[in-house]
């Protein structure tokens, strides 16, 4: 199950027709309690998480905490046809903001400690990167 974001005003902009990621958490967690194993896709890994750290924790926890143990990360994918839609929105950002969106900013080491402290399986390994 795909969960980009604890924070549903988040996850409603990034996926405009999904449940939202409390009805996905609820619904991992009953998985997982009926004995089926499940992984979650956390997807795409959004650049604000650079500003704010611990919502990538809170995130992480929040999936630890529906007894899910495998995931897969995947970095935002900025082609030009994505960038395209979030440049409105990001021209009213700060200049700090609006550079870690237009710029490689690696959060690597950071889902590898989060996958460690929770014991995830990270899928693949690494993250999934895509070239421009």
């Amino acid at each position: 199950m795909t969960i980009t974001s604890t924070d549903d005003d988040i996850s409603r902009f990034m996926e405009v027709r999904a449940s939202s990621a409390q009805s996905r958490l609820q619904a991992l967690k009953k998985l997982n309690d009926a004995g089926l194993k499940t992984y979650t896709f956390i997807g795409p890994l959004l650049p604000n998480f650079n500003l704010h750290p611990e919502k990538l924790e809170q995130l992480f926890k929040a999936i630890r905490d529906t007894g899910t143990q495998e995931i897969y990360v995947e970095h935002l994918n900025m082609k030009p046809y994505i960038l395209q839609r979030l440049q409105p929105i990001l021209k009213k950002e700060s200049e700090t903001v609006l550079n870690i969106y237009l710029h490689k900013n690696n959060i690597r080491s950071q889902v590898h400690e989060l996958a460690e402290k929770y014991s995830f399986k990270l899928r693949l390994g690494e993250t999934i990167e895509h070239e421009k």
